[in-house]
């Protein structure tokens, strides 16, 4: 999904940044600075992480790992990177 500066979602063609939320999000970020943590799998513990090398970028919001890449989406769904 898209979100405006604000982390709210954006309907129809916009430009804004991206957020992505599913299983295989999970499989590439969690615990990717390597904590040892033992409790990296809870979901309080992933939605709240911030992956510290990325500065702004690479935190999860609500479920939602925001990129903190900017992308546009045209009014077919098709997205590209800003």
């Amino acid at each position: 999904r898209l979100v405006d500066d604000g982390g709210e979602p954006l309907e129809g063609a916009a430009d804004g940044t991206l957020q992505l939320a599913g299983p295989m999000v999970a499989d590439g970020y969690v615990d990717a600075a390597g904590t040892g943590d033992e409790n990296w799998d809870e979901p309080a513990e992933i939605e709240s992480r911030e992956v510290e090398e990325s500065g702004d970028r690479g935190r999860f919001v609500d479920g939602w790992f925001d990129t903190g890449d900017r992308f546009r989406r045209d009014a077919d769904g098709n997205y590209s990177s800003r």
